[in-house]
C-alpha cells in the first residue's frame, strides 16, 4: 500500500464485485484498489451489458458500464461494485480512424461515480461495418 491517505469509505472496502469474469479487467479493478486498501476480496460476476457486443459511442459505452456496475451491485453483499465497458468512437470531422475508449463505473447502491480512459486509435481492419 501506498502512503496515501485513505479516505475512510475506502478503508472500509472489504468485497468489491465488477460486472465482469474478464481476468485483465478483474486485475485492474485490484491494482487500482491496491493503492488504497491492503486486502480487499474482488469477485468477478458474468453480467449482461445491455449494449452490443461492439459498443459504438459514447452513451452505449457508459450505459454498458453502469449496467454492469448495478447488476454487479445486485449480484451479492459487496461494498463497492464496477463496470467496465469498452467502445469505439469517431470524430467525422477529423476523418481519423475510430478511436477505442472506455469507461469504468462505481456504485455502492447510494453513490455513483464514473470516469473515461484516454483513447487510442483502432485499426481500422478491425472497425469493419462498425460505422
Amino acid at each position: 500500500m501506498s502512503d496515501l491517505e485513505v479516505p475512510e469509505a475506502l478503508s472500509r472496502l472489504r468485497t468489491v464485485r465488477v460486472g465482469t469474469e474478464n481476468p485483465p479487467k478483474l486485475s485492474a479493478v485490484r491494482a487500482a484498489l491496491a493503492a488504497y486498501v491492503d486486502t480487499v476480496d474482488v469477485q468477478g460476476v458474468a453480467v449482461a451489458s445491455g449494449v452490443p457486443e461492439q459498443p459504438v459511442g459514447f452513451v452505449e459505452i457508459v450505459r454498458g458500464a453502469r449496467t454492469r456496475a448495478r447488476a454487479a451491485l445486485a449480484s451479492g453483499s459487496c461494498d463497492l461494485a464496477a463496470g467496465i465497458e469498452d467502445g469505439l468512437v469517431s470524430l467525422p470531422r477529423l476523418d481519423t480512424l475510430p478511436l477505442n475508449i472506455g469507461c469504468a463505473w462505481l456504485t455502492d447502491g447510494s453513490r455513483e461515480s464514473f470516469g473515461l480512459s484516454s483513447a487510442f486509435a483502432y485499426p481500422d481492419a478491425c472497425a469493419i461495418g462498425v460505422f
